[in-house]
């Protein structure tokens, strides 16, 4: 074993409390933004759901699903495991508070967003306290 002491190793470190229940904010648009925990084994709610809902969503693909349905299981998915609250979703001008049901109707509404938040969420380098704070300091400029 070496006996250097490397700078960057803090770095490098995950922070489970804000992978798995403190979450950060993930910028959608200029004005969205969808506070996230992480797909990883520090997310007490994907460790319980995760697994099974993709592998029941890799069967339900494999099974022709439409792709209606997928996407509102995916919707499903990522609001039971990742998307704990949100900043800036509107309608008719007002704000919609987060719900379960307002979550899964505004993501079937936007299905690209699944893709972002599975490709943003898989990454546990982007639940890091640095990070966290410059989105909330963005949020607050807005």
């Amino acid at each position: 074993m070496s006996d250097i002491k490397f700078d960057d190793v803090d770095e490098l470190k995950r922070e489970r409390d804000i992978e798995g229940e403190i979450g950060v904010f993930l910028r959608i648009t200029d004005h969205i933004f969808l506070k996230v925990l992480c797909q990883s084994d520090a997310n007490p709610r994907y460790r319980e759901l995760g697994p099974k809902r993709f592998k029941e969503l890799r069967r339900q693909a494999n099974a022709k699903a439409t792709p209606e349905d997928l996407t509102a299981r995916w919707a499903e998915l990522f609001t039971d495991c990742m998307v704990i609250g949100w900043e800036g979703v509107t309608a008719n001008g007002q704000d919609v508070p987060f719900t379960r049901a307002n979550c899964v109707a505004w993501i079937i509404q936007h299905p690209r967003v699944i893709k972002i938040l599975d490709t943003f969420t898989e990454d546990e380098t982007n639940f890091r306290r640095n990070r966290a704070n410059d989105i909330k300091d963005d949020i607050k400029n807005d």
